[in-house]
C-alpha cells in the first residue's frame, strides 16, 4: 500500500462528529476551568449555569470575577474555601448552592452580585468583610452573619449595607458600632441611628454623596475621623478652626469643649457624658450637649 492509499484510508476513518465531541470535552476540562493542585484558578466559559468539577478544594481569588453570563453556580462537596472576590461583579448571579464541606468565605467573595436567597451551611466558620455587599439578599441567618433591613450584622456590629441603592436606612436597635466602610459610596439619603449605637467608625458613611439627614439619639459617644467624609452632612458636622496641637499638623480641627461647657483647645482628655469626635490624627472634639449638635445640623430622636 502506497502513501496515497494510506492517506485515503485514514480520511475514510475520520469521524468529524466524534472529533468535535472530544474537542468540546477538552475545552470543558482544560479551558473553561483552569485547575491546579485542587485550586480552581480561573473560569473562562460563558455558561449561565456552572457546575464546578469534583476534586476542587479552593475556588481561587477572582476565579469567576466579572462573569456576566453567570446566573447559577453549583459548588460540589469537597470545596473548603471560596477566596477573596471569587465571584465579585458577577452582576447576574442569582443562585449559589454551597457544599457541606465549606469552611471559609473570604472578603468580598460575592460583592456586587444579584444573590437574593442563600443558605450558608453551619460548617462555615469564617465569613470575610463585605462578603455580600452590593447584593440583593433580603434575609440571612448564620451564627457569624445575619441580614436585617438589608444590613449585614454580626452580634452588635453593623458590618455593611447589603443593598447600596437603599435610600432610607433604619439601623436596628441593639447595634452598638457602625463598622468602617459600612456604607461606602452607597445611595443613602437619610439614616436613622438608634440609641444603642455608641460609635460610628472611620469612613462608615464615606462618599455617600446623597446623604442629607442623619438622626441620632443620646447614646452616641464617638464619631471617628472621616466617618462622614464627602457627604452633604460633612460641612455641618465640624466647626473648624486652627488646631492648637503642634503634633497634629492640620489646619482644620474642631472646637473642644469640657463637660462644663468651657472651651479648651489644649485638653485632649475625654470628658464624660459628651459626644466625642475623633478627628485629624487622633485629636478629639466634644459637643458639650445636644443643643450644640443641633446647631451644627444634627437631628435627634426622642427616647421612647
Amino acid at each position: 500500500m502506497n502513501k496515497k492509499e494510506d492517506v485515503k484510508n485514514s480520511m475514510d476513518d475520520f469521524d468529524i462528529d466524534k472529533e468535535l465531541a472530544e474537542l468540546d470535552e477538552y475545552i470543558d476540562d482544560s479551558v473553561k476551568f483552569k485547575i491546579k493542585n485542587g485550586i480552581l484558578q480561573k473560569y473562562c466559559g460563558n455558561d449561565s449555569e456552572v457546575v464546578i468539577p469534583d476534586g476542587v478544594k479552593v475556588i481561587g481569588s477572582r476565579a469567576f470575577s466579572g462573569s456576566l453570563d453567570l446566573e447559577k453556580v453549583i459548588i460540589p462537596e469537597g470545596v473548603e474555601v471560596i477566596s477573596a472576590r471569587a465571584f465579585d461583579s458577577c452582576a447576574f448571579l442569582k443562585e449559589v448552592v454551597f457544599p457541606k464541606t465549606l469552611e471559609r468565605i473570604e472578603k468580598e467573595a460575592f460583592y456586587d452580585t444579584s444573590l437574593s436567597n442563600i443558605f450558608i451551611p453551619p460548617s462555615v466558620v469564617e465569613i470575610g468583610p463585605r462578603c455580600f455587599a452590593a447584593c440583593n439578599i433580603k434575609e440571612l441567618n448564620h451564627p457569624l452573619l445575619k441580614i436585617e433591613n438589608e444590613l449585614a450584622i454580626k452580634d452588635n456590629l453593623l458590618l455593611y449595607c447589603v443593598d447600596s441603592s437603599l435610600k432610607n436606612v433604619i439601623i436596628p436597635e441593639g447595634i452598638e458600632v457602625i463598622n468602617d466602610w459600612a456604607f461606602d459610596m452607597s445611595d443613602a439619603e437619610s439614616v436613622t441611628i438608634p440609641s444603642s449605637v455608641k460609635s460610628i467608625v472611620f469612613f462608615a458613611f464615606g462618599c455617600c454623596s446623597n446623604l442629607k439627614s442623619v438622626k441620632l439619639t443620646e447614646g452616641l459617644k464617638v464619631i471617628e475621623d472621616g466617618a462622614f467624609y464627602r457627604t452633604n452632612m460633612f460641612g455641618n458636622i465640624l466647626k473648624k478652626q486652627k488646631c492648637k496641637n503642634d503634633s497634629c499638623g492640620y489646619d482644620t480641627c474642631v472646637r473642644i469643649y469640657n463637660s462644663d461647657g468651657s472651651l479648651d483647645v489644649y485638653d485632649y482628655e475625654e470628658p464624660e457624658d459628651d459626644i466625642d469626635i475623633i478627628y485629624e490624627r487622633g485629636c478629639i472634639a466634644h459637643f458639650k450637649n445636644q443643643e450644640d449638635m443641633k446647631a451644627a445640623g444634627w437631628e435627634f430622636l426622642d427616647k421612647e
